[in-house]
């Protein structure tokens, strides 16, 4: 059995309060995909502004701008695995070559 914990800085990270990024609405394309109006809080998007990638969730929204965390949704939390080792068995020998878990069909995703 285990039970670990790791703290935010071992995990995600933490939180940065620079990675909130103020979006105006007319700073959109007027072809933009999805428009202001429609964005709620909790919406995940991706948008290219000023040839720069942004992807986040709308924290805030007002009539004029919203803010796109960018923060991981694990950012700034502690993590904690619990668990029990059910089965152990002897790697194969394709595994030991390759320094990693092989599965049965070959097949890995």
């Amino acid at each position: 059995m285990f039970d670990f914990e790791l703290d935010a800085s071992r995990a995600y990270g933490a939180y940065q309060d620079d990675k909130l990024k103020q979006i105006f609405a007319d700073e959109l394309a007027e072809n933009e995909n999805y428009p202001f109006e429609l964005m709620q809080i909790g919406d995940r998007l991706q948008l290219l502004l000023d040839g720069e990638k942004y992807t986040g969730i709308v924290s805030l929204k007002t009539d004029q701008y919203f803010i796109l965390d960018q923060n991981h949704f694990l950012a700034g939390k502690s993590l904690r695995f619990r668990g029990t080792v059910l089965f152990v068995r002897q790697a194969r020998e394709q595994e030991l070559i390759e320094g990693r878990y092989i599965p049965s069909d070959g097949l890995r995703f």
